[in-house]
């Protein structure tokens, strides 16, 4: 479990505690900090050792951050729960671990809650749609509920850090698209976040869109697939559908997945 934060201790400490309270005790609990100027290191310090690894240092942003945490885990599965972020029960973990298949995936996907303060919506999220046709190009996985086989973020290789907001969505894209890293998706909701972050910025949308966008292009192919469905997306003749069905299924060949 790594923990990832900033100048965030009045946010921390429900996401410590959330973790902490697992029914499962099996975890093993990294926090990186960035140097933060607040009262983190102090109040991390309360926890004694109950925090396995605390580290704090200046770094270059979220990924590299992500990247410290899964260098220094230990454990068969790297999750990453952000400042802020909380689950949603004291026994989700134990719960949502007893029902991947861990000898057939090596990425799960689970549900959870997202909030965004500028409008005050609650949204629950639904990936189950994302049997699994065009979707992932045009969403994501928040990896606050996502679990990833240590060996598996080994092997493709940690954060691209040259992706300042997109790098988690670049690693998704990347392993189940271009290596077919075999996935399962959990209809479990396991955590709450809070869409405050930098990929959530209006600030940022064009970077988000630039990164987005280069991905896409790097990704997905054959190119006219996905043209073609994202051109007559919003057509619902039966012959669109019929289209984008049949189109859907070659597609879907090409990802390694269980459900």
């Amino acid at each position: 479990m790594v923990t990832v934060c900033y100048n965030a201790a009045h946010l921390l400490k429900k996401t410590i505690e959330s973790v902490i309270e697992q029914s499962y005790e099996n975890i093993e609990y990294i926090i990186v900090d960035g140097a933060s100027k607040d009262n983190t290191r102090q109040l991390v310090g309360t926890y004694g050792n109950k925090i396995h690894q605390f580290i704090s240092e200046p770094d270059s942003g979220l990924y590299d951050a992500m990247n410290k945490g899964i260098s220094k885990a230990t454990g068969d599965l790297v999750i990453f729960l952000n400042a802020g972020d909380y689950y949603v029960s004291s026994n989700v973990l134990e719960y949502a671990l007893s029902k991947i298949h861990y000898s057939r995936a090596d990425v799960f996907f689970g549900r959870y809650i997202w909030e965004y303060p500028p409008t005050k919506d609650i949204v629950l999220s639904d990936n189950s749609f994302v049997v699994y046709e065009w979707n992932l190009k045009h969403s994501n996985f928040p990896h606050p509920a996502t679990f990833y086989k240590r060996e598996t973020l080994m092997k493709v290789g940690f954060f691209d850090e040259t992706y300042r907001i997109m790098a988690d969505y670049e690693w998704n894209v990347k392993a189940l698209v271009k290596l077919k890293v075999p996935f399962q998706y959990i209809d479990i909701i396991t955590v709450k976040f809070t869409a405050d972050g930098i990929s959530t910025s209006a600030a940022n949308r064009d970077v988000i869109q630039s990164e987005t966008d280069k991905i896409n292009k790097e990704y997905y192919h054959p190119k006219w697939i996905f043209d073609f469905v994202e051109k007559y997306a919003e057509k619902q003749t039966w012959s669109m559908n019929l289209a984008k069905k049949v189109l859907g299924k070659f597609y879907n060949k090409r990802l390694n997945k269980i459900y």
